[in-house]
């Protein structure tokens, strides 16, 4: 019996949306008044992952600063790489 496995990754979108609206990862930081700079830093570089709390706090800033109404699906992306087949 072969079963089809895949990894998927939902990666975040931070740094092209700061892009895509000519705002800095600093500007950002500061408009999060609920985390550290570096935590913020570390999400836009994508070394971090935010729980959801943060990824609010994070969606609030951005949408104060570009004044859009972004929603989670802006930040987020599904991707599904590596699909595999096993035998089990």
């Amino acid at each position: 019996l072969n079963t089809l496995y895949s990894k998927r990754v939902l990666k975040i979108r931070l740094k092209e949306v700061l892009e895509q609206y000519g705002l800095s990862a600093y500007r950002l930081a500061q408009s999060v008044k609920t985390l550290d700079e570096q935590t913020v830093f570390a999400y836009v570089r994508g070394s971090r992952t935010p729980s959801l709390n943060s990824l609010g706090e994070v969606l609030t800033a951005l949408r104060e600063l570009t004044g859009q109404p972004l929603t989670v699906s802006d930040i987020l992306e599904y991707e599904n790489h590596e699909s595999y087949t096993r035998s089990i």
